[in-house]
């Protein structure tokens, strides 16, 4: 897994509403995966509220993983709320 890599991905996945295209799930999931690697849970937590409509499980779990390597607790409590909110089961 390296940086590079991982900086590669997320300029491509960047570049989808450039080109007029609709992230899906899984592209959703490889970018919050890429935040989670190169410990940017500012930008995984901003993509994860612009995407809400197309959200999954998965998503929130990599992104309360990301904010628990980071040591954002009350972050972390709050994303736990939503999952509570929105009837999805984090992974425990």
């Amino acid at each position: 897994r390296d940086g590079k890599q991982w900086s590669a991905a997320l300029g491509v996945l960047a570049r989808i509403p450039e080109v007029a295209l609709q992230p899906t799930v899984i592209s959703l999931n490889s970018a919050l995966a890429a935040y989670e690697e190169t410990a940017q849970w500012p930008r995984a937590c901003e993509l994860l509220r612009g995407c809400r409509p197309i959200v999954d499980r998965i998503s929130y779990n990599t992104v309360l993983s990301c904010l628990e390597k980071a040591r954002q607790w009350l972050l972390a409590l709050f994303l736990i709320d939503i999952f509570a909110i929105e009837r999805l089961a984090a992974d425990t």
